[in-house]
């Protein structure tokens, strides 16, 4: 009789791990769908201060391509400032290249790999406008 509970046990033990590890892949896949298609570094040109609705400019630091159009290293991305939970992030939804417009979905991000830019010392319900005191600060561009 032991050894008939045992080897259920086992039987359930397993088939518990199994089913465990196929919803980690597919997880994991769905993540993977998620994925940027590319990392770019960027500068922010902006300085001074914006408040929610402002535009910020970002400098490319390498070339790349964006909505399957070539860029050189220098070209200007534009995107909305919006203040959220302490931080400032920016949506850049369309690009202009060669005096051309195409949609896009870029996301930016800190230099510590945190999407937005942290607001430390900033009270959130401030209806004060953020100051951004050196242009310079350093970003990650994530293109979808």
């Amino acid at each position: 009789m032991k050894r008939i509970i045992t080897v259920i046990c086992l039987i359930i033990a397993f088939s518990v791990s199994a089913q465990t590890s196929i919803k980690a892949g597919n997880e994991a896949e769905i993540s993977l769908n998620n994925l940027p298609d590319k990392q770019i570094k960027a500068r922010m040109l902006t300085s001074g201060k914006i408040q929610n609705g402002s535009s910020l400019t970002f400098i490319l630091s390498e070339p790349t391509s964006i909505a399957g159009v070539s860029t050189k290293k220098g070209q200007i991305i534009s995107g909305i400032a919006r203040e959220q939970d302490g931080r400032l992030y920016v949506d850049v939804s369309t690009v202009k290249i060669d005096g051309k417009v195409y949609p896009t979905k870029i996301k930016v991000y800190s230099e510590n790999g945190i999407e937005g830019f942290g607001l430390s010392g900033r009270n959130p319900n401030s209806k004060k406008p953020i100051e951004i005191s050196n242009s310079g600060t350093n970003a990650i561009l994530m293109i979808y």
